[in-house]
């Protein structure tokens, strides 16, 4: 009954795994600038940890936040500001919309292009856990895997659609759903 290899004993470990990897992602994204770095390490804890069944939370964690906090955040920060610009002109456009005006429809472009943002910055995150590439290359390289699968990167997206509407209906289950959807990121990105 106490062997720490039977299934209770197993259950209630991934389950500690998984509020731990969801704790270290958030706290680590709290200063928004280190959101691409925590994503990414994130990702990789994952896919290792969770899984594969290798190394440590922690360790993990900590070791691919280190060695690529400088690209993850390059990245990250150019996507901010790509995002930025859409949203303040999916806001102005929206407002020509509810106006009639005829540049109006634009509101709906501007909404596309930040999914396609966000899709983007998981592949990114992905991308970087795993290859070590400059910047650029990076992100041209994302960019055509994700244009290549659009279809994985919408189901990304309703993915992370589904998972605000749990957390908004269920908020304890915050703790377990944000490394559930990196869990399926994971398997769509590996494919």
């Amino acid at each position: 009954m106490f062997n720490y290899d039977n299934k209770v004993f197993e259950f209630i470990n991934r389950v500690v795994d998984t509020m731990f990897a969801t704790l270290l992602w958030v706290l680590f994204s709290l200063p928004v600038i280190t959101l691409g770095a925590s994503t990414t390490a994130f990702f990789e804890t994952v896919h290792k940890v969770l899984r594969k069944n290798k190394g440590y939370i922690w360790r993990t964690f900590w070791t691919t936040f280190i060695s690529n906090f400088k690209r993850s955040t390059i990245v990250w920060l150019i996507q901010l500001a790509l995002s930025l610009f859409f949203f303040t002109d999916m806001k102005i456009m929206k407002d020509a919309f509810m106006q009639g005006e005829k540049g109006g429809w634009l509101y709906y472009f501007f909404m596309i292009m930040l999914i396609v943002m966000y899709a983007w910055f998981i592949f990114n995150c992905a991308y970087i856990a795993r290859i070590e590439d400059g910047v650029k290359k990076t992100l041209k390289n994302t960019a055509l895997m994700m244009i290549m699968n659009l279809q994985w990167a919408g189901l990304m997206f309703v993915t992370a659609f589904a998972a605000f509407a749990v957390i908004a209906f269920v908020p304890v289950s915050a703790l377990f759903v944000p490394t559930g959807v990196m869990f399926i990121y994971d398997l769509i990105i590996l494919k």
